[in-house]
């Protein structure tokens, strides 16, 4: 019997699977076998780095002055995310 697991690793980082530690990305193969011997069990995972992202910030204005609104927005993979405004205020 063969099971089949994917899997995503960060740089630098450690994937555990069936108690063994993996720190590169590729595909390991794991193997257990029955007490008696006859039966056993296949293990593959496919361990691969998660896809890259392109992120981007963007302002209306490039520059502030004290008591306005700028509105900052980030896209991520071409993908319109999140809206902030910042006010800069007296305190």
């Amino acid at each position: 019997m063969t099971s089949e697991f994917n899997g995503h690793i960060c740089r630098g980082g450690v994937y555990d699977f069936n108690g063994i530690q993996y720190n590169s990305p590729g595909v390991y193969i794991d193997t257990l076998f029955s007490l008696g011997g006859c039966d056993s069990i296949y293990f593959k995972l496919d361990l691969e780095y998660p896809p890259d992202f392109e992120a981007q910030i963007t302002m209306e204005k490039d520059t502030l002055c004290l008591g306005e609104l700028a509105e900052i927005y980030s896209t991520f993979n071409n993908v319109d995310s999140l809206q902030y405004l910042w006010y800069l205020g007296i305190l």
